[in-house]
């Protein structure tokens, strides 16, 4: 622990403390796991439980995807953009290599194309 003029400061996060247990009290706050009190979700820092409890505010602002009968929404007009160009953009596809199954976006068929990597690696 570090002293800087009489405080005690936090190696983590920087915060300063005038007592010694504080910081004590403090530093407990960076050590998980933290379970979300709504959902089966556990963190294992407090500010990341944090941010997450905000994904449960029933008035938080949401983004709607405009297809008729699809429904989804994002919190974030990215992930949206994301959703709208995988589900229901038509135009380039990515195959997979060994299968040839298809995907729209090219970071998915990676992602699938690892899986096939894993199986054989395991297999050999």
């Amino acid at each position: 622990m570090h002293e800087h003029e009489g405080q005690h400061i936090c190696p983590i996060c920087a915060k300063t403390f005038p007592e010694k247990n504080q910081l004590g009290n403090h530093k407990k706050s960076h050590d998980g796991p933290f379970a979300c009190t709504i959902c089966p979700k556990v963190f294992p820092k407090r500010a990341a439980l944090t941010s997450h409890s905000r994904t449960h505010d029933p008035f938080r602002r949401t983004v709607k995807c405009t297809v008729e009968g699809c429904g989804k929404q994002y919190r974030r007009g990215g992930c949206l953009n994301r959703h709208m160009k995988s589900a229901h953009q038509s135009g380039d596809t990515y195959a997979c290599q060994f299968c040839r199954k298809t995907y729209r976006r090219s970071d998915l068929r990676d992602r699938h194309e690892k899986d096939h990597c894993h199986v054989r690696q395991q297999v050999e």
